[in-house]
């Protein structure tokens, strides 16, 4: 069992059917700025980054 995992049992974590918690740990961020980058991630991801709210 992973350290996130025995972290998620300890915690009371609320949620319904429609709620799903899961570990991201393997998953990186990035940070994309300047007045090109809405663009930029438009024509790099399948999403409407217009449609995202800061």
């Amino acid at each position: 069992m992973s350290d996130w995992q025995l972290f998620i049992q300890t915690q009371k974590i609320e949620g319904s059917d429609d709620e799903y918690t899961c570990d991201a740990s393997d998953l990186g961020l990035i940070l994309v700025s300047g007045s090109d980058a809405q663009s930029f991630l438009q024509n790099q991801l399948s999403n409407d980054i217009s449609l995202i709210d800061e």
